[in-house]
């Protein structure tokens, strides 16, 4: 005769138990996991290439009064408000939707100020679509210099009359551009 053999599961006596090895792998998942939200918070968010990149991220994003808080207090003087950077300085809305993207290459700190820094990044840029299609638009990699000095809170800050800035040399977008949804 046939016999119907059915799977009764084992039940271990000790349970589940987690022993040293495993205690070390927490303790060192759990140390490096502080170590990283803690280098997070207290270097990189306070970093200069982070505030660059904030800066970058906002004339990509076409937003004028952002980047206006990232200039430095005398570039800020020259300027007068923000009305009047969005006017006199292309970068307010002029690039906007056309960076594509940008890598920060190098950091050269000052060896005579400690609170400025030289940073130079890579923008790739996409060319206007005046007088062509869409699908003609053409792309170019611009090489900017940015120096950023610490205001008085111990910020960074972008100092625009120091930097020497490739992408200002390119047309800002015309108005009506269908690249930029206008």
């Amino acid at each position: 005769m046939a016999r119907i053999l059915r799977f009764r599961p084992t039940v271990d006596r000790n349970g589940m138990r987690v022993g040293g090895p495993e205690v070390i792998v927490f303790v060192v998942m759990a140390i490096g996991a502080f170590v990283g939200v803690r280098y997070y918070f207290t270097v990189h968010l306070k970093s200069a290439g982070y505030a660059l990149g904030a800066f970058v991220g906002a004339v990509k994003a076409g937003n004028p009064e952002a980047q206006f808080d990232m200039l430095e207090a005398n570039d800020k003087a020259n300027v007068g408000s923000v009305k009047e950077y969005e006017k006199k300085i292309t970068l307010g809305r002029g690039y906007a939707t056309r960076i594509e993207n940008f890598t920060i290459n190098e950091e050269l700190p000052n060896p005579k100020d400690p609170d400025e820094v030289t940073l130079k990044a890579t923008l790739s840029v996409r060319g206007t679509a005046s007088g062509k299609q869409l699908y003609q638009s053409s792309s170019q990699s611009v090489n900017d210099t940015y120096v950023l000095r610490k205001d008085e809170k111990g910020e960074w800050k972008v100092s625009l009359s120091k930097s020497k800035l490739g992408l200002l040399e390119l047309p800002p977008t015309p108005p009506g551009d269908p690249i930029n949804g206008g």
